[in-house]
């Protein structure tokens, strides 16, 4: 799979529920990892990196869900 990002989370998260935008994917991705919508909003500008152990648990969950 290679290396995790919040982008590639996002875009696992709309395929695999059949989301129909990036908002109801970003929505659906904070209940998944059980973080805020604003943290990954912010991952995805740029404006914060994704913790090491946050994108482990990314990987986690869209290998095994």
């Amino acid at each position: 799979m290679g290396t995790m990002t919040p982008e590639l989370f996002i875009a696992w998260v709309q395929t695999r529920y059949q989301l129909p935008n990036k908002t109801a994917s970003v929505k659906k991705a904070a209940e998944l990892i059980r973080t805020r919508e604003i943290t990954i909003w912010q991952w995805l500008r740029g404006a914060r990196k994704a913790s090491p152990s946050m994108v482990l648990l990314m990987e986690l969950v869209a290998r095994h869900y």
